[in-house]
C-alpha cells in the first residue's frame, strides 16, 4: 500500500530528478516515523490525502506551477504553420501546373508542346508529402503532450 502510494506520487511529480528523489525520501521518512509512533500506513495515507492531493500540496509549497500548455505547444504551432504553408504551396503549384499545360509564352491559342522537367513534375507531390509528414508529426506531438498532462 505504502509502496503503491509512493510510486503514484513519483509518477505525478513534475520536478527535477534531484528534487523528486528528495521528496520521495521525505515521504519514506514520514512513513518510517509514523511506524515508530505505531501509526499504520493506511492512517498515514489518510492523513496525507490522495497521491494527487499530496503532489499538489508539495508543488504549492515549492511554488511549482504546472507547465503552460502554450509553452509546450509552441513547436506544434510552428510546425502546423509550416505544414499548412507546404499544403498551400502544393495547391497553388498544382493549379498553376494544370492551368498552364500546353501554353507557351503569349500564344493566343494552346499548343501541343508540353514542357516536362523532372523537378517541376514532382514538386507538387514532394510538397504534398512534406506537408502530410509535418502534419502527422504535429498530431503525434499533440497526442504525446496531452497524454503527459493527463
Amino acid at each position: 500500500m505504502k509502496d503503491q502510494y509512493i510510486m503514484q506520487v513519483r509518477k505525478m511529480l513534475s520536478v527535477s530528478q534531484k528534487k523528486k528523489h528528495e521528496i520521495i525520501r521525505d515521504l519514506e521518512e514520514i512513513f518510517a516515523s509514523a511506524r515508530e509512533h505505531e501509526e499504520s500506513d493506511q492512517e498515514v495515507i489518510d492523513r496525507l490525502g490522495s497521491p494527487q492531493d499530496y503532489v499538489e500540496s508539495i508543488q504549492a509549497q515549492l511554488e511549482i506551477r504546472p507547465r503552460s500548455i502554450k509553452k509546450n505547444l509552441l513547436p506544434v504551432y510552428i510546425a502546423s504553420f509550416i505544414g499548412i504553408l507546404f499544403l498551400v504551396i502544393f495547391a497553388i503549384s498544382f493549379i498553376v501546373r494544370t492551368k498552364t499545360k500546353g501554353i507557351i509564352g503569349q500564344a493566343v491559342s494552346t499548343t501541343s508542346i508540353v514542357l516536362n522537367t523532372s523537378l517541376y513534375s514532382w514538386l507538387p507531390i514532394m510538397l504534398l508529402a512534406l506537408g502530410i509528414m509535418i502534419m502527422i508529426a504535429v498530431l503525434i506531438r499533440i497526442i504525446k503532450t496531452t497524454k503527459k498532462r493527463v
